[in-house]
């Protein structure tokens, strides 16, 4: 082989070689856009599977289509039976059939109370509407009716609706009471009409031992509700809608209200279904909630000294109220009540929730220096 030859072969190895390491960066960025191409498509058969997975457990209550929207912080499995025990009862409310369609901003949700047409929703979410139209996506196209206010309650954000059905699905109340910390929770809320859930949310309990006091601190008449602070999501999109346990059952109302008002972020705040089923009741019967109304502010007191008096010190009292008629005054002090000893305003709300209007109430005040028995009958 000349030398001609040979400078041609190592020639053509050298672009050999130059060949191969560019055909070696070549095949790394083909390798690359494929991990990228089948990371997307993971992704996106993934997002149909948990849809597919979501759309079946509605479906098998006969629902029809259905997801827009699931967001699982835990990335756990939503149940199924929790899903389907309470998809049927969620509707969608608007001030105008039309509200569907475009989606308005002023739309929320309600869950069905009662087969013969009840609903309860959020009040701050329903009070600027005009009329009230609801659409109860799991009946199908010819779904929307037009619904009547029973009542509400402000303190509570609950308002009641009725619509001309029977035949419903109702919701399942579950025991709040029973909840444990840790328990797994699922918010749901549909405030767009489309087929069913516009808005999941799973969550913990991430405790059980948060009140609000409404209406005011020193008012003797304020409630006290248990609320559950959850990291299940509560938002415009789901307020109206239900808190419920891994079993379906439901735990407590949604308030996008109660909660940006009260809740600690990035918690949320939902109040117990068993603080409300009375209130939600008494709408239905009465049209308003009927509480008894003590009619006096006060504030603790504890004096120092050798016999210290402890007990809830009159401030102001509200004509013709209950505390009035019995003939308490201002600057009494209150040191027993339904026969227990009372320190505190707190005292005396635990007591008042064993009672009910009518309901007469022995109590004991210090005036001037003495002690008196007086008698409260409850008014509502």
């Amino acid at each position: 082989m000349d030398k001609k030859s040979i400078a041609d072969k190592k020639s053509e190895a050298a672009k050999g070689g130059i060949k191969i390491k560019q055909s070696t960066k070549r095949s790394k960025a083909i390798f690359c856009c494929k991990l990228v191409v089948v990371a997307a498509v993971s992704a996106f058969f993934g997002t149909m599977s948990a849809a597919y997975y979501i759309r079946n457990a509605y479906d098998s209550k006969g629902t029809g289509q259905t997801i827009l929207k699931v967001i699982d912080d835990n990335n756990d499995t939503i149940r199924q039976t929790s899903i389907s025990k309470v998809s049927g009862s969620i509707v969608s409310i608007s001030d105008d059939k039309d509200g569907f369609k475009t989606r308005k901003s002023c739309n929320t949700t309600g869950v069905i109370l009662r087969e013969n047409g009840y609903i309860v929703t959020s009040y701050n979410d329903i009070v600027k509407m005009n009329k009230y139209v609801v659409k109860i996506p799991s009946l199908g196209i010819k779904s929307t009716f037009d619904a009547k206010l029973i009542g509400y309650d402000i303190l509570t954000d609950i308002a009641v609706l009725k619509i001309d059905k029977k035949n419903l699905p109702v919701i399942e109340f579950g025991n709040s009471n029973s909840l444990k910390e840790g328990d797994k929770v699922i918010s749901i809320g549909n405030c767009i009409g489309d087929d069913y859930v516009g808005f999941v949310t799973t969550g913990i309990v991430n405790s059980l031992n948060n009140y609000i006091e409404l209406p005011a601190e020193k008012d003797a008449d304020k409630m006290k509700y248990r609320v559950i602070e959850t990291s299940a999501l509560i938002n415009n999109e789901n307020s109206g809608g239900v808190l419920i346990n891994v079993n379906g059952e439901v735990v407590g109302f949604n308030s996008a209200y109660i909660g940006q008002k009260y809740s600690k972020a990035p918690l949320n705040y939902v109040i117990a279904v068993n603080e409300i089923k009375n209130i939600v009741d008494s709408i239905i019967n009465y049209g308003r909630v009927k509480r008894t109304i003590l009619g006096f502010d006060g504030v603790d007191l504890v004096s120092a000294g050798d016999s210290s008096t402890a007990g809830v010190y009159v401030q102001n009292i509200t004509a013709n109220a209950t505390a009035a008629k019995a003939g308490i005054r201002p600057t009494d002090i209150i040191i027993e009540f339904d026969n227990s000893k009372v320190t505190c305003l707190e005292d005396i709300m635990k007591l008042m929730k064993e009672h009910k209007t009518g309901d007469k109430i022995k109590c004991k005040i210090l005036r001037d220096g003495r002690k008196k028995d007086v008698e409260l009958v409850l008014q509502e």
